[in-house]
């Protein structure tokens, strides 16, 4: 479980309703099919937390569940989009495109 401070209380997400997890302006969503939340970790302290075989770091910017993951999009330039069962878009880097292909065997 990933404790998160909702509204002045911990809430314990379980880590399997974890979508994916976007870092923007020093803050870090956690995005789950119940809701989104902010939390006090960095996404290098959530990716070291999270399991590396279910958790991909896509961007420096995106740590995503590939347990959520319905489709993969090839975009130009070797880059990727990444459509989640939520129905969330989110983009990966070019080297990430090729790390997560050999992970997947695509």
């Amino acid at each position: 479980r990933l404790p998160v401070n909702v509204s002045g209380r911990v809430l314990l997400v379980p880590v399997q309703e974890i979508s994916h997890c976007i870092a923007e302006h020093e803050l870090v969503t956690v995005h789950t099919s119940r809701g989104s939340y902010t939390t006090d970790y960095t996404l290098a302290a959530l990716e070291a937390r999270l399991d590396p075989a279910r958790f991909f770091r896509a961007h420096r910017a995106l740590l995503v569940n590939l347990e959520h993951v319905a489709a993969i999009d090839d975009m130009v330039g070797g880059r990727a989009v990444l459509l989640t069962h939520g129905g969330a878009r989110l983009a990966v880097s070019r080297q990430s495109s090729r790390k997560l292909r050999a992970m997947l065997q695509v």
